[in-house]
């Protein structure tokens, strides 16, 4: 059963990552935000008005990041190397 926090449930949506959690709760407020143009493509996003921001905003940098103890596991180098390619091939200009 989900927790109640007074504004919604606070763990109902726990396995969705964070923008489209965010996304979800902009569904539900008259807020903003600002979020990589990949996520707006996204089912949560249909519902929202995506406009280019009236500000110029500095570029955002990722990080992937694994555990020291899996960093030699053939798995996670495979999906560290998919995961790369995939950023690149996304944020070609």
């Amino acid at each position: 059963m989900p927790r109640w926090n007074g504004w919604g449930a606070i763990d109902a949506l726990p396995s969705l990552p964070p923008f489209l959690y965010a996304l979800e709760l902009l569904n539900e407020t008259d807020l903003f935000g600002t979020f990589p143009s990949g996520v707006t493509a996204s089912l949560a996003a249909a519902r929202l008005v995506s406009r280019t921001p009236p500000i110029e905003l500095e570029p955002v940098s990722l990080r992937l990041v694994r555990h020291r103890r899996t960093d030699g596991d053939p798995a996670v180098k495979l999906i560290a190397r998919l995961v790369r390619g995939i950023v690149r091939e996304l944020t070609k200009s």
